[in-house]
C-alpha cells in the first residue's frame, strides 16, 4: 500500500525533526572572543574611527551604539570584570568617559551584548529595549 507507506515516511521525518535531526540551534557566543570584539569596537571609537568606517573593517563587525552614532567622542573605557552569558550572548559591563559635541564630559556605566555566532555583533543595552 504505497499510501500507508508515504504516510509512514513522513510521521518518521517529523519525528526524527522533533528527536533534534532537524536544524540545529546555534552556538553560543565564545567569552573571550566577545571580549576580544568589544575591545576592538571600543579602541576604534576611542582612536577617532567613525562608526561608518568602522563597519567596513575585516571581519565584519555590526555595531549598534548610540552615542558613537551620533558623534560622541570616547575618551576612555573600561570593561569590568567577566563576561556574563545572556541567552546566546555574552555580555559585559563597561565603564565609559565620553565628550558631547559641546565639549561636556561625562562618565557612565555602560552594558554590551556581544554575539560571536554566527556573526560578529556588538549592541549596547539601552534600559527599557
Amino acid at each position: 500500500m504505497p499510501g500507508r507507506t508515504t504516510a509512514w515516511a513522513v510521521v518518521c521525518g517529523v519525528g526524527l525533526g522533533v528527536l533534534g535531526c532537524g536544524p540545529s540551534r546555534p552556538d553560543s557566543s565564545d567569552p573571550g572572543r566577545g571580549r576580544d570584539t568589544l575591545k576592538g569596537v571600543l579602541d576604534a571609537w576611542k582612536g577617532g574611527e567613525s562608526l561608518d568606517g568602522y563597519k567596513q573593517t575585516a571581519p565584519a563587525v555590526t555595531v549598534a551604539e548610540r552615542q558613537w552614532k551620533q558623534g560622541f567622542k570616547l575618551l576612555d573605557y573600561e570593561i569590568d570584570g567577566d563576561a556574563k552569558t545572556d541567552g546566546f550572548d555574552v555580555q559585559f559591563k563597561v565603564k565609559l568617559t565620553v565628550q558631547d559635541a559641546a565639549g561636556k564630559k561625562t562618565q557612565e556605566r555602560a552594558v554590551y551584548n556581544v554575539s560571536t555566532t554566527p556573526r560578529l555583533v556588538v549592541v549596547r543595552y539601552e534600559a527599557g529595549s
